[in-house]
């Protein structure tokens, strides 16, 4: 293989080969493959997600309300009655919320703080747990998710006994 150097009017050299332009076809060909090459493996990606669908979960939408009034901010968990279930949870706004879960049997823990106006010790501020244990550590709420879409439940709590 030949090389020859030219001089340019800016003072650089030039290769010309047979060899050179070779390489550069050789480049130019790698550089379309490597355009391409994210594209083919979402695509292979895309379709091992396909193959492995998670469990079916229905959802479930509901108010809370404490005395008749909607709980502002708090926590809705639905625990499942069966050992090999899954816990699942939503937060509570304005009195409403909205989860999914698997069709089944599941205890209610409903959880709820507000401020009590006092400081802690390192200057934060202190809530308390308004929500009556009977609500949250010792549930009495159970409800039974069908295997549909759009379950609506309401729980109406009582803060006195």
């Amino acid at each position: 293989m030949s090389i020859n150097c030219h001089s340019t009017r800016h003072g650089k050299k030039r290769l010309h080969s047979k060899g050179l332009q070779r390489i550069r076809k050789q480049r130019a060909g790698t550089g379309a493959l490597m355009r391409c090459c994210p594209f083919v493996i979402a695509a292979l990606l895309a379709g091992c997600e396909a193959t492995t669908p998670g469990p079916v979960k229905y959802a479930i939408k509901g108010q809370v309300q404490l005395d008749g009034q909607p709980v502002s901010e708090g926590a809705i968990q639905f625990r499942p009655v069966d050992p090999d279930g899954t816990p699942e949870g939503a937060t509570i706004r304005t009195g409403h919320f909205s989860a999914q879960a698997r069709p089944g049997e599941y205890l209610v823990e409903i959880t709820a703080g507000r401020e009590t106006g006092q400081i802690g010790p390192l200057g934060e501020r202190m809530t308390e747990q308004y929500i009556p244990e009977k609500y949250n550590k010792t549930t009495e709420l159970t409800v039974q998710v069908e295997d549909r879409n759009q379950q609506n439940v309401s729980f109406d709590l009582k803060s006195k006994k």
